[in-house]
């Protein structure tokens, strides 16, 4: 008896789930085609049609407009503001869209009114974005592998580069030379060589943080400003 009325409720529950997917479907394809297709197609079809959409998204449909491109769907049914389909007409995202133009804030306000008009499916699950997740994860610290050149590691960073390097097969590269070594960092500070002088000092000096006040050293320099306020002009 328990047994018949379980089933009994479950057949009730999953029919009730089937009428209300069905429904909701059907009207949510109907606030599409009606209120959100036609912005679309005057907006954004250029990019978002047809076999080679930008970033693989077309918003042709309802079902495609859900499947998504590459950062995943356009839009969720009963929730604008979580949409990147207004996210992206908004500017709140970039590049924003449409591609060198803008929405009108009347299209705008129609397209966020229709999507919250939506039904969300039952057991809604969003496609989560893997780049936003990892942004907002708190860091956790990896275990330190363990390597077989234990003698080698001098710091937890060297253990990662080991257990790399032996993976492969590979040995790491002898120690650099002291007139090596300090080419390198002046090179990668400031861009030049060092003089023979600072050459023949450095390698002059048996202290133990000898390489420490060298980048001292060239951290105050203001060559070093110079060198690296490029890049960040460039980015600029």
């Amino acid at each position: 008896m328990r047994i018949a009325l379980a089933v009994f409720v479950l057949g009730v529950h999953l029919a009730g789930v089937l009428a209300w997917s069905q429904t909701g479907d059907s009207a949510n394809k109907a606030i599409f085609d009606r209120q959100i297709a036609p912005v679309l197609r005057a907006n954004c079809a250029a990019c978002h049609a047809g076999a080679n959409a930008s970033g693989g998204l077309t918003l042709t449909t309802l079902e495609t407009a859900l499947s998504g491109g590459k950062h995943g769907a356009a839009l969720i049914p009963g929730d604008a503001k979580q949409s990147l389909l207004i996210g992206y007409v908004r500017g709140e995202r970039t590049p924003r869209m449409p591609m060198g133009g803008t929405l009108s804030e009347e299209n705008v306000a129609l397209l966020v009114k229709a999507i919250d008009a939506m039904q969300a499916p039952a057991n809604a699950t969003t496609k989560k974005d893997p780049h936003l997740e990892w942004l907002l994860r708190k860091p956790v610290s990896p275990p330190v592998p363990v390597v077989a050149n234990a003698n080698w590691v001098r710091n937890p960073v060297d253990a990662f580069v080991l257990s790399r390097l032996e993976a492969k097969g590979l040995a790491p590269a002898p120690p650099a030379s002291r007139r090596a070594l300090l080419r390198r960092v002046y090179f990668d500070l400031i861009g030049l060589p060092p003089a023979p002088q600072d050459v023949a000092a450095f390698e002059a000096d048996s202290s133990p943080d000898a390489y420490e006040k060298v980048l001292d050293k060239l951290l105050a320099d203001p060559r070093y400003g110079e060198r690296w306020a490029r890049h960040w002009l460039d980015l600029a």
